[in-house]
């Protein structure tokens, strides 16, 4: 799906009253615009949608108009409306709104305004985190997982570039609700994709067959990606020009090296976490987040 042709000038005339305050950052098939609305600083999402049809008769044999990027903008805005957890994302002033510039058809929204900067930006530049905010990431994203799980939901993106680090407060917010699965509502995948990230799939992901059987531990398998990753900056299965196969057949097939082999100081209790939340069968990780949450307490860093 492609990009949005959108510029921060035009962001007043899709949403009068909004001004654009600096430049977008591109996620995925959406551009992120930073805005403010009626002095209330927020995020704007923006995407390019199917064009509506024209109207059609009633006996004109077509089938009705489905737009997946549209259905999903409407799952993502349903699912952060219903969590009320201070690790994932909120919802901004401006609600779900079609709209079209030139040619396009486009759906936007807006989220809440974090003043930080997302977990792989602060790998790449800081290096990997400290054993504290290691600890805090595992339970501040597991707390976001436990939420969506009480609604049925399951993330099925938990990636770095998905995490954000309030400045000021440390804590981690889990952000993009794009891909997620909602056990309670209908499938919008087309068949043969899978939603996600490839690279921070659980095995469970790559059955087709059984998506509809996901819960909570595929994201935990995710978490477990993140932390190793934030633990040690190498990515516990995929090495730079692996083709997708590879990475695959890595995650599915081979066991990573422990997280002390690159980094001798982190504790065996935390080692013990990463590697459990790392286990090619879902049972093998935790039985639920509570019990996740106790371990990572009991970590002494």
């Amino acid at each position: 799906m492609a990009l949005p042709i959108v510029t921060e000038s035009d962001i007043g005339t899709l949403v009068p009253g909004v001004t654009a305050v600096g430049h977008p950052q591109k996620g995925g098939q959406k551009l992120v615009f930073p805005c403010t609305a009626s002095g209330v600083r927020c995020a704007i999402k923006v995407m390019l949608a199917s064009p509506e049809p024209k109207d059609q008769g009633p006996n004109d044999g077509s089938e009705a108009f489905f737009d997946e990027v549209a259905e999903r903008a409407r799952r993502e805005v349903a699912i952060i409306g219903q969590c009320d957890c201070p690790s994932l994302i909120k919802l901004g002033p401006i609600g779900l709104t079609r709209a079209s510039l030139g040619a396009q058809s486009l759906v936007l929204f807006s989220e809440e305004w974090i003043d930080g900067r997302d977990l792989g930006r602060i790998i790449h530049e800081d290096g990997a985190l400290s054993l504290g905010e290691l600890v805090r990431l595992g339970k501040d994203v597991t707390n976001a997982i436990a939420a969506l799980w009480s609604l049925q939901k399951v993330h099925r993106d938990i990636k770095p570039n998905n995490i954000m680090r309030r400045n000021g407060t440390g804590d981690f917010v889990l952000l993009d609700m794009g891909f997620a699965l909602d056990l309670a509502d209908q499938s919008l995948t087309s068949y043969g994709f899978i939603p996600g990230t490839q690279r921070y799939f659980s095995p469970e992901q790559t059955d087709l067959v059984r998506k509809r059987l996901l819960d909570f531990r595929s994201d935990l398998f995710q978490l477990g990606i993140v932390l190793y990753e934030a633990a040690t900056r190498q990515h516990p299965f995929w090495r730079p020009g692996m083709t997708t196969l590879e990475a695959t057949q890595a995650m599915l097939g081979s066991n990573p090296l422990s997280p002390k082999h690159y980094r001798p100081e982190i504790p065996a209790a935390l080692e013990q976490i990463i590697v459990r939340l790392l286990a090619k069968k879902p049972h093998l990780r935790y039985r639920n987040c509570d019990v996740l949450c106790q371990a990572l307490s009991s970590v002494n860093v």
